[in-house]
């Protein structure tokens, strides 16, 4: 079983669901979007699915039997992976095994918005990441909007990163490399690509039915068949990049669509140079693809003359740079660039920090609660607001004390919802980890109840910090609600 840790935010409540067979998200107009386990596969519970907002961590691996290992069908979604990884249990089948999905449309048949997920590897996938409805034409409904793909390692798979219907998404900071077939599919409105590194894929990056999309800043080396491949698309703009694949750009679409320079501006680009305009090319042949006249007389940074790509469009501001060498590994202006089929060694910069989108996360809770105003969210939820544990135990004594729950949800809580006390950090050491709330309990919205258990000090003297949180726990899912609860205790 899966797990999943849920810190709410001020206004909203998580339920975390098992996704059962048959279950689906409908859309308008009576469409269906559905990702079901296969009929095939034992259901063994090892995938999950996001349905509410709020700010998630995933607590270990996925290995999903199921098609899709993670959904998400919610808007205000941010989901920290914590290093950790999804794959299929099943590699080498027929079954297409997602990693992630997800939807264009929440269960409500709105636009999904709003949704970060960070800090994943994915492998041995069909697709890695799935974005958007892929039943919709382009032009139609379908549209999910705001997706942020950030700090990923998609290696392995056959497709990574699909974006199949997205408005204004962001695909930053990622790791896409030795995928069997397309590195990362672009489909959609207003897309930035931007600080990745995108290696030794069949296919770098395909563009296809794409407006006012942005890739800028990434490393797209040593992909077999193509760096980039231009479909249809408009407004379409490549620069600030390395490219160095046998092929590096292969149009098949209007080229009036697609500008691989932007008028040059005083700034750091690339390959360290003093000012941003076009790309810098090259092959693992080295002289291929680069400009015929390779001086810089006037030493702004770029070849005095354009690079022609194709009959119809050309590089007005190629970056001046060392190039790639034909000796594997050999590290030019400060990158590494292998040779044709070979991975990527050099990881991009990650941001230290990461900003979740749509909601504040909330504020620093104080070592010792004051008070907790008694408001209400939508839905099922829970708060502790009080306790009997003293500041003080004696070593190895038994204490019998309480912790005060507050129902602060819309939804009456009955003993089947299994709410309860989740005890963490120090507060494992005394008690139990898993305090639920009385049997046979029916207790209405703005209600509060008492879960009684004992303390059992421990005979080494010092101050202990007992963190609880107010949850629910069944069907091996944990789910927190709010912000901890601390208190603490000192044993003479």
């Amino acid at each position: 079983m899966r797990h999943v840790v849920f810190i709410g935010f001020a206004g909203m409540i998580l339920l975390i669901l098992l996704f059962p067979a048959g279950a689906e998200q409908t859309g308008p107009d009576t469409k269906t979007y559905s990702y079901p386990p296969p009929s095939a596969s034992a259901y063994n519970g090892d995938f999950v699915t996001i349905t509410k907002p709020g700010k998630y961590t995933l607590e270990r691996d996925i290995i999903h039997v199921n098609k899709a290992g993670l959904l998400i069908g919610a808007s205000s979604v941010f989901l920290d992976g914590m290093g950790h990884t999804i794959a299929p249990a099943l590699t080498g089948t027929e079954e297409e095994h997602i990693g992630v999905v997800i939807l264009g449309y929440d269960g409500a048949g709105d636009p999904v918005r709003g949704v970060t997920i960070t800090n994943i590897t994915i492998s041995e996938e069909k697709t890695a990441v799935s974005i958007g409805d892929t039943s919709s034409s382009p032009g139609e409904s379908g549209f999910c909007e705001s997706v942020i793909a950030r700090n990923l390692t998609i290696s392995d798979n056959e497709d990574g990163i699909m974006v199949y219907h997205g408005r204004s998404c962001g695909i930053e900071n990622n790791i896409i490399s030795n995928n069997t077939g397309t590195g990362l599919l672009i489909s959609g409105m207003q897309t930035d690509v931007t600080g990745n590194t995108i290696s030794s894929n069949d296919i770098g990056i395909l563009v296809r039915n794409a407006d006012k999309t942005t890739i800028s800043g990434n490393i797209i080396t040593g992909n077999k068949k193509a760096g980039l491949i231009g479909e249809e698309a408009t407004s379409t703009v490549i620069a600030d990049n390395i490219l160095v694949n046998t092929q590096n750009i292969l149009i098949s679409g209007d080229e009036t669509g697609y500008q691989f320079f932007l008028t040059p501006v005083g700034a750091t680009n690339i390959v360290g140079g003093t000012s941003t305009g076009g790309n810098a090319w090259g092959t693992p042949d080295k002289e291929d693809l680069l400009p015929p006249d390779t001086s810089d007389t006037d030493n702004d940074g770029f070849y005095d003359s354009p690079v022609l790509l194709t009959e119809g469009l050309t590089d007005q501001y190629p970056l001046v740079w060392s190039g790639p060498d034909n000796t594997e590994g050999t590290q030019n202006s400060g990158i590494v660039i292998p040779a044709a089929g070979k991975e990527i060694t050099e990881e991009p910069v990650i941001p230290e920090e990461i900003t979740p989108i749509a909601t504040p996360l909330p504020t620093p809770v104080p070592e010792k609660t004051v008070s907790i105003p008694k408001s209400t969210i939508s839905g099922l939820h829970a708060r502790i607001i009080g306790d009997t544990i003293p500041d003080t135990l004696a070593a190895g004594t038994k204490t019998d004390v309480s912790l005060t729950l507050y129902n602060d949800g819309t939804e009456t809580w009955y003993s089947d919802d299994a709410i309860g006390v989740h005890a963490k950090e120090d507060a494992t050491l005394f008690g139990p980890a898993w305090i639920p709330i009385p049997a046979d309990i029916r207790l209405d919205s703005k209600s509060e109840t008492q879960v009684h258990f004992t303390l059992t000090a421990k005979k080494n003297p010092g101050t202990y910090n007992l963190v609880y949180f107010a949850g629910k726990q069944k069907e091996g899912v944990i789910v927190t609600f709010g912000r901890a609860y601390k208190k603490q205790i000192t044993i003479p």
